[in-house]
């Protein structure tokens, strides 16, 4: 099958997202089944019809790309992955691609920055020109994991408003369902006449897009947080304080933007924005405020202090890929680790220093000048990061060491001790009502115990019909 798929498909584009992947194997395989594509190219049926983010990305490795490609590269290079990874720590972004890379799709939402509005834009859109290009380069057309953003309502590189619903049904050339790709008729009506957006209209907008475009072809890592931190306190050392920085950045935003109000800066492309933002990501404080707010505040600081960051560059080294080291730092010092823990994990080194220290929720809040029930939810976040199911497990194959074991063993007996506890309660619970008493303990006991789990909450097996 891996050789199968390696033969008959043509290997995608840089940019490309991996859905064009999946209409070409469901072409080029003459299947009739959806699912059955589906299943066969990402390993499972359950993912997402578009499969935005890559689950299974290890799968698509070996079956599409026969190797060539790794699994990492497939969800940099093909997923909206590419994005949303450069505002976490190398360690989180580790984390989440080794999660999807194993078809693991829980909880995207604990690596996703993006306030209150959607992660993609739900209707795929596309550029004509970008599918023109595409057509004779390649023989097809291509979706463009850029495109796919919420914010993103033109093409980077053309600067052309992008299409996705047909002039005539108002149908969706493809949200998923259709397996069509850009370009192509409309599978309702026949009509290939598309309505267009409507991006704003000022040169701030096509910066932001080319810059969100070159982040994710070259992944850069000065949005990650002990980079972007550095930065901050270059940048509010350059202009004089943390209100100086803060209204530099906000005045440039509104002249540039030509609004009254930094609010109005996002509208409907930037769904959730809001002014808090500026000041969070100006502090360096990255837990909650959208990767696009970053790449606004950079455009300021390059256009008004542009040796800030060549100095940065080259005087401080960036976080690196490996990381190893700083993990068993992490070990050697517990009582440092859940204030590194919380800087890796977005906050900055005052709000670390804050959540060290014995300090009412008030105090948190008033020293960050953020609301009371903003800081509850960054203590709880940072907690989680450091506790919880997902920060447990950092990297089995690197860090064999005894104190890693000791951690792991007490985590066991903890997970084991609720679902105990909980069967006294619910002697006759299944696996399904547990699931819902105490989820974090099962899945963690899923992943690592799933032999003592099955013993005491087995799965029941589905009776054969006759």
């Amino acid at each position: 099958m891996q050789n199968y798929f390696a033969q008959t498909c043509p290997i995608l584009p840089n940019g490309a997202h991996l859905y064009t992947a999946l209409v070409l194997f469901h072409r080029s395989s003459a299947q009739r089944c959806k699912s059955y594509s589906r299943q066969q190219l990402y390993g499972q049926r359950s993912s997402s019809r578009v499969n935005w983010l890559g689950i299974g990305a290890d799968q698509i490795s070996r079956s599409y790309f026969g190797g060539s490609v790794s699994a990492r590269e497939v969800l940099v290079r093909h997923t909206v992955f590419g994005y949303y990874a450069l505002g976490l720590s190398e360690q989180r972004a580790s984390d989440w691609a080794s999660s999807l890379a194993l078809g693991q799709a829980q909880r995207a939402t604990r690596y996703i920055r993006n306030a209150t509005g959607a992660i993609v834009s739900g209707a795929l859109r596309w550029c004509p020109v970008c599918a023109e290009e595409d057509a004779e380069t390649h023989g097809f057309s291509s979706w463009k994991v850029v495109h796919q953003l919420p914010f993103v309502l033109q093409c980077p590189a053309h600067g052309c408003s992008l299409l996705s619903l047909c002039a005539c049904c108002n149908q969706s050339l493809d949200n998923g369902t259709t397996l069509r790709l850009p370009g192509e008729a409309c599978s309702r009506c026949g009509t290939t006449q598309f309505l267009s957006h409507a991006p704003p209209k000022v040169a701030a907008y096509s910066e932001l897009l080319l810059r969100c475009a070159g982040a994710i072809e070259t992944q850069v890592a000065i949005y990650r947080p002990t980079n972007w931190a550095r930065l901050m306190r270059a940048f509010r050392s350059g202009v004089g304080s943390l209100e100086d920085a803060r209204q530099l950045i906000q005045s440039r935003l509104l002249e540039a933007w030509g609004v009254r109000t930094i609010d109005a800066i996002g509208g409907s492309w930037l769904d959730g924005y809001r002014s808090e933002f500026l000041l969070q990501v100006v502090q360096g404080h990255l837990t909650v405020s959208p990767l696009a707010v970053q790449m606004l505040v950079l455009e300021v600081i390059q256009r008004d202090l542009p040796g800030i960051c060549g100095q940065l560059e080259s005087n401080t080294p960036m976080e690196s890929v490996d990381s190893t080291e700083d993990h068993f730092r992490l070990f050697r010092e517990p009582v440092c680790e859940q204030s590194l823990r919380a800087q890796q994990f977005g906050a900055n080194e005052r709000f670390a220093a804050l959540f060290t220290e014995p300090h009412a929720l008030a105090h948190v809040a008033s020293e960050l000048r953020i609301s009371l029930s903003h800081a509850k939810m960054l203590v709880h976040r940072v907690r989680e990061s450091v506790h919880g199911v997902a920060a447990v497990d950092l990297g089995q194959d690197e860090l064999e060491g005894t104190e890693l074991d000791k951690k792991r063993n007490r985590r066991r007996e903890a997970c084991r001790a609720r679902v105990r506890k909980t069967l006294q309660a619910f002697p006759k619970a299944s696996r399904t009502t547990m699931w819902k008493l105490c989820k974090n303990s099962v899945l963690w006991l899923i992943e690592h115990d799933k032999e003592w789990l099955d013993a005491h909450v087995p799965v029941r097996q589905r009776s054969l019909s006759a």
